[in-house]
């Protein structure tokens, strides 16, 4: 752990996409000195050359960071890491950072669905064992990447969800985050961040039932004009469910459409979901995927739908809507999604009671949870 008194002066960001430049961004616009990482060299080359990152939209200007293509590099004398991947990058880079962190905190933007737990895990099971994880359920902003260093900014997320694993170790997290990101906000724990991802609620159900567009590479707007008043009802029927197993783990419970207004997507009154989707300025310019291999499915059916559903089956809670959209993506790309996708078992949490869960995530510890005794 590091002393209450460092001064945090540099920070390791890893994943040069569109989050990852903007986050590095921010970092640099705050004086700390960035080390950017990704392992897509020619990537890295683009940023060298351009000496930095520079970023349009909601945030402006150029801000110099260091790039690298090494993470040992990339690591060398930072004193925390901010980790900008996809959910399915998180075990890899897990694994990759287990020698290298040396008890150094980690900070998942986002950590997503169970992100925090999985890397943790991973992190221990490499010999990592003294590192916490802290993340927020979504990327601090909307954003797409023009050209290497280059990114467009659309929306800043106004409130973020923070939580950290083990949860007593929140505030030595938040310390890290404090003057960068006014927004965080900060969360019971990260069972609280990993159920308010909104990505497994929205994505899913519009891009399974417009699977005919998406393959024929029809080009349209995926919330305006992909998303009817059905496809919503069906969203709202995933988010319900997911406030179910809010509920039976004690946390509080953000509906779909209030979570869309704190995060800045909707700026109007409404309780109807269909409503928020296309009358959301941020969402207005969104178009759908050209194809199926896309995140709205490959990531948030098996690292988001399987991981809720899971859960349900360890809490007793049914998820029937979830389960129909696992099912049906399965058979769409051919799939066993409930046997790729991270599952209670995958994690280790098989078998822990509702209470057993909470002091898990609390204290970091577990005689029940083989990668955490003791």
């Amino acid at each position: 752990m590091l002393p209450s008194n460092t001064v945090m002066t540099r920070v390791a960001v890893l994943g040069a996409g569109a989050g990852g430049c903007a986050v590095a961004h921010r970092f640099a616009e705050e004086g700390f000195r960035v080390s950017l990482y990704d392992v897509d060299e020619e990537r890295i080359r683009g940023i060298r050359e351009r000496g930095g990152v520079e970023a349009r939209g909601e945030i402006e200007g150029f801000q110099e960071v260091e790039a690298y293509a090494k993470l040992s590099e990339a690591l060398r004398a930072v004193d925390f890491a901010v980790a900008v991947v996809p959910r399915y990058a998180h075990q890899s880079l897990a694994e990759a950072l287990a020698p290298h962190l040396k008890g150094r905190p980690i900070i998942l933007l986002p950590e997503s669905t169970f992100g925090a737990l999985h890397v943790a895990k991973t992190l221990r099971e490499g010999g990592e064992r003294r590192s916490a994880v802290g993340g927020t359920p979504t990327l601090p902003y909307a954003a797409r990447l023009i050209e290497p260093g280059l990114v467009d900014v659309h929306l800043i997320v106004k409130i973020l969800l923070f939580a950290a694993f083990p949860a007593s170790r929140i505030d030595e997290l938040l310390e890290l985050l404090e003057g960068v990101y006014s927004q965080v906000v900060r969360a019971e724990n990260i069972l609280e961040t990993s159920l308010n991802n909104g990505n497994p609620v929205t994505h899913p159900a519009p891009a399974l039932l417009n699977a005919a567009r998406i393959e024929a590479g029809e080009d349209f707007l995926f919330y305006r004009e992909g998303i009817t008043p059905s496809i919503a009802r069906i969203n709202q029927r995933v988010d319900e469910e997911r406030l179910s197993l809010c509920r039976v783990l004690g946390l509080r419970e953000i509906g779909v459409v209030e979570r869309l207004r704190m995060l800045g997507y909707i700026d109007f009154e409404t309780d109807n979901l269909y409503e928020a989707y296309v009358r959301s300025k941020p969402f207005s310019r969104i178009k759908a995927p050209k194809t199926l291999q896309h995140r709205y499915i490959t990531e948030d059916i098996p690292y988001g739908l399987v991981s809720y559903a899971s859960l349900g089956d360890l809490l007793d809670v049914e998820t029937p809507t979830m389960d129909t959209l696992i099912d049906l993506a399965s058979l769409l790309m051919d799939v066993n999604y409930w046997a790729e996708g991270v599952t209670m078992r995958k994690l280790g949490l098989k078998g822990l009671t509702v209470e057993e869960l909470r002091e898990f995530v609390e204290v970091g510890a577990s005689p029940k949870v083989e990668w955490a005794r003791g």
